[in-house]
C-alpha cells in the first residue's frame, strides 16, 4: 500500500480501482488530444504530458 492509501485519500484508484481508472485517463487523454489537434505543433508539450500521465507507474 502506498502514500495515497495509508492516508486513505481519495484518488481514482481507491474509488474506481487501477483498471478502471486506466480505462479513465485514457479516454480523457484521447478527448484532450482531439481538443488539441487544431494547434498543431504547438500543442506537441501537452499532448507529450497527457500522455506521459497513462505511462508512468509513481
Amino acid at each position: 500500500m502506498g502514500k495515497d492509501g495509508r492516508q486513505r485519500k481519495a484518488t481514482y484508484p481507491a474509488l474506481h480501482g487501477v483498471e478502471q481508472s486506466r480505462r479513465i485517463a485514457s479516454r480523457l487523454v484521447e478527448e484532450a488530444c482531439k481538443v488539441l489537434a487544431p494547434y498543431g505543433s504547438r500543442a506537441e508539450k501537452l499532448k507529450g504530458i497527457a500522455e506521459f500521465l497513462l505511462i508512468r507507474t509513481t
